[in-house]
């Protein structure tokens, strides 16, 4: 479900460019300090968009280094990080745990067992500094799933995915928990139904479950888009505010639009 909020970095300054992915090596560092190299796996821009957010609310102080990883061993990267890095890496591993869960129990256990191990142990250090946070996920998360076995329709579980995201979003501060909550859940309501329609025709070809009756007028996702636009645009958010725009107005569609148009080429090439 996860996976579509990300820049579209050919419409990124060079600046722009490295600050982004200064932010993204942040959180991968975050997540390997805290939790140790498997939970680098758990790694998603998605989260950095987070980071954006609220390190653009709050304007916490920065720390930055440049230095060679594991992964990148031949040329140091410069890393960015705010006290919300940490949040947000938290956040990984609850929403990357939670997401293990469901796919063991769609696909019975095709996930190697290290893997499991490791994110386990990460999870369970993640319920010991926010516990009440993970349960509300939890809890949330399972009332979704629950109400897709019962086939309810797109937007009551688009609205539960909205109180997933409101629940990501809100970092615990008092001043503007409110303003983040909304926009988090109208960001949430928007990748559910998103995800839906990506993922249709796969959905019906295996027959599977998908909350949308067809695959046809997307307006109803343009409608969704503007509206995390306009709560965005009342936030009072000035730091990297032109790149989280690029992610709003155009790098959310990139994934979707990439995946829409292989279908449509697919489908060109078995009419021939």
């Amino acid at each position: 479900m996860f996976g579509y909020v990300l820049a579209n970095k050919d419409a990124l300054s060079e600046a722009q460019q490295a600050r982004y992915r200064s932010l993204y090596c942040g959180l991968c560092r975050q997540l390997h300090r805290t939790y140790g190299t498997a939970a680098r796996m758990c790694l998603s821009y998605d989260m950095v968009f987070l980071v954006l957010i609220l390190s653009g609310m709050y304007e916490p102080e920065e720390t930055s280094s440049c230095e060679r990883c594991i992964i990148h061993p031949f040329r140091a990267r410069s890393k960015t990080q705010t006290a919300y890095t940490e949040y947000a890496a938290d956040m990984t591993v609850i929403l990357a745990y939670e997401k293990l869960l469901d796919d063991l129990s769609d696909e019975g256990g095709a996930v190697p067992k290290a893997t499991r191990k490791a994110l386990s142990g990460a999870y369970q250090a993640v319920c010991t500094r926010r516990g009440q946070k993970a349960r509300a996920i939890s809890d949330l998360l399972r009332q979704l799933y629950d109400a897709e076995d019962k086939h309810h329709n797109i937007d009551t579980l688009a609205n539960l995915f909205g109180e997933v995201m409101a629940e990501v979003f809100d970092c615990g501060e008092r001043l503007w928990s409110g303003q983040l909550r909304e926009f988090g859940g109208a960001l949430g309501r928007f990748i559910y139904v998103l995800d839906a329609y990506a993922d249709y025709e796969k959905d019906k070809k295996r027959g599977r479950f998908n909350p949308l009756e067809s695959n046809g007028d997307e307006s109803v996702l343009e409608v969704l888009m503007g509206e995390v636009a306009e709560l965005f645009e009342a936030l009072p958010l000035v730091q990297d505010a032109d790149i989280i725009r690029n992610i709003i107005y155009s790098g959310v569609w990139i994934r979707y639009r990439a995946q829409t148009k292989k279908r449509g080429e697919s489908h060109s090439d078995r009419s021939l």
